[in-house]
C-alpha cells in the first residue's frame, strides 16, 4: 500500500464542508485504502478499520458513506464481491508508475445503490478475482503483461462524444485510428470520468479557448490527451481555472496595439470632455449668482 497525500484544497472543499466529521474522515480513509487506480474492496470489517473507537462503527460508516454517495465515491460489485471507486481519482492523487490493480476495474452501473451496496455486503474470505487474467500462463514469463484495466469501445465513444460536442462538432472517430488509441489509453490510465474532466478543464482555460497571441483555440484531442502531464494539467483546471493573462504592450500585435491606443485616446477625450462640462456649469453658476447692484 502506497503513501498517499491530502491536498490543502481538501480543507476548503465546499461540499465536504457540508458533510459530517465522520464523512470527512471516511473521505480520507477511502483514499488511503485505494489502489493506484482509486479502487478498493469494502465489507463490514472496513467500518471497524475506519472507525475503530466508535460504539456502532457499521451505522456510522453507512451514514458517512451515504453523504459521499455518487459525487465522491461509487460502489460496484464483481462476482458477488463489493468494491468502491473514488470518483475523480486523478484530481485527488497523482500516481507515478502505477502498480498492478489490486481489485477489478470500476465500470459505472447506474442501477447500483451505495446504501444497498454496503448494507447487503457480507464479509467473505474469497480472494479477489484477477483483474487481468493471462489467457496463456506459459507465456507470462516471456513477455510483459499489460496490467491496466481494459477499455470498451462504448467508453471510448462516450469520451469522444463528450469532446466532439464541445470542441469539434465535425470530428469523426474511426476504431483503431490514432485518435481512438489515444482516447483508449487515457481511459485505461485515468478512467472515463477523469478523462471527461480533461475536456471540461480545457474549456476553462482562456489560453486554450483562443485568448492568445494567435487568437487560436487549442482544443484538439491530440493536445488534450497527449501525455500524463497534459491530462493532469487539464484535470486540475477544473479545481483551479487559470486566470486571464495580463498582456504587456510589447506582447501585443500591431493591430492590437493600435486598438489599445485608440481606446486610451477615447478614454482620455471622454475624461477631458467631462471636466470641461463641469467647469462650464460651475462658471455659469458663479455668473448667475453675482450681485452687480451699486450701493
Amino acid at each position: 500500500m502506497r503513501i498517499r497525500t491530502i491536498k490543502p484544497e481538501w480543507l476548503h472543499d465546499a461540499r465536504l464542508q457540508g458533510c459530517s466529521a465522520e464523512a470527512r474522515v471516511l473521505s480520507v480513509a477511502l483514499i488511503l485504502l485505494s489502489d493506484d487506480y482509486g479502487n478498493g474492496r469494502v465489507s463490514r470489517s472496513t467500518a471497524f478499520e475506519v472507525f475503530p473507537c466508535d460504539k456502532q462503527p457499521d451505522k456510522t460508516f453507512a451514514a458517512a458513506w451515504e453523504q459521499l454517495e455518487s459525487w465522491y465515491v461509487a460502489g460496484y460489485t464483481v462476482r458477488e464481491q463489493q468494491y468502491f471507486h473514488v470518483i475523480n481519482w486523478a484530481v485527488h492523487q497523482r500516481v507515478v508508475n502505477p502498480g498492478k490493480p489490486r481489485v477489478p476495474a470500476y465500470l459505472p452501473d447506474p442501477n447500483e445503490s451505495l446504501n444497498r451496496f454496503y448494507l447487503d455486503s457480507n464479509e467473505s474470505l474469497t480472494p479477489d478475482p484477477d483483474p487481468d487474467p493471462d489467457p496463456d500462463p506459459d507465456r507470462s514469463m516471456s513477455r510483459k503483461r499489460d496490467l491496466r484495466p481494459r477499455v470498451s469501445a462504448s467508453q471510448v465513444q462516450e469520451l469522444f462524444e463528450h469532446w466532439r460536442t464541445r470542441c469539434s462538432p465535425k470530428a469523426k472517430l474511426i476504431k483503431g485510428d490514432d485518435r481512438y488509441k489515444l482516447l483508449a489509453s487515457a481511459i485505461r490510465n485515468y478512467g472515463l470520468a477523469d478523462c471527461k474532466l480533461v475536456v471540461d478543464g480545457a474549456l476553462k482555460s482562456p489560453h486554450h479557448m483562443g485568448e492568445n497571441d494567435r487568437g487560436t483555440k487549442y482544443l484538439k484531442s491530440e493536445l488534450l490527451f497527449r501525455n500524463s502531464e497534459k491530462i493532469e494539467q487539464f484535470i486540475e483546471y477544473n479545481r483551479n481555472p487559470p486566470r486571464r493573462p495580463v498582456r504587456k504592450p510589447e506582447e501585443l500585435t500591431p493591430a492590437q496595439q493600435s486598438q489599445s491606443l485608440r481606446e486610451v485616446r477615447e478614454r482620455v477625450q471622454r475624461e477631458e470632455d467631462e471636466r470641461q462640462r463641469n467647469h462650464d456649469q460651475q462658471t455659469k453658476g458663479n455668473v448667475d449668482g453675482t450681485d452687480f447692484s451699486v450701493g
